[in-house]
């Protein structure tokens, strides 16, 4: 099994154009990967090509203000290359987190905040998991468009 970090899976999913990653979707994507006996978790510092890139609120890691995928960025060894290309130099795990089922970690955080309160917490979800979000339902939703005849 490869060895994985929480470095790892925040700049894989990153790479794949997740605008921010949060500590229930690592759980979920260690779990999953553990259980197809793809990945195994260890920890480790983060690099400084990492700390450099990433800023984390001690919830949700996101790509600093000042990059997007497509910066140009010299990385530590003095290499020039964009920062998507950094990100995603795990590519089983890219293809992992790609594939994985981003419903079940959605539906997840709905039950761990409450159907409720997701207007309350939509921070925590990406930009990918709001896509998914029940969607609210208006008054018109069950009406047709019948007209009585007169």
């Amino acid at each position: 099994m490869e060895k994985i970090s929480t470095e790892d899976i925040v700049s894989s999913t990153l790479a794949l154009g997740y605008d921010q990653v949060d500590s229930i979707f690592i759980t979920e994507v260690v779990a999953q990967g553990s259980l197809d006996q793809k990945f195994e978790f260890e920890e480790k510092e983060y690099s400084s090509d990492f700390l450099n890139l990433i800023d984390y609120d001690g919830f949700v890691y996101k790509l600093k203000r000042n990059k997007v995928l497509t910066t140009i960025i010299t990385n530590s060894d003095g290499k020039e290359c964009t920062v998507r290309e950094l990100l995603s130099k795990n590519k089983n795990l890219c293809n992992f987190i790609a594939n994985i089922d981003l419903q079940k970690i959605v539906n997840k955080k709905i039950r761990i905040i409450g159907k409720n309160n997701i207007k309350e917490y939509i921070s925590i979800f990406s930009n990918k998991e709001r896509e998914l979000l029940p969607k609210k339902k208006n008054k018109y939703d069950n009406q047709t468009n019948y007209m009585p005849r007169r």
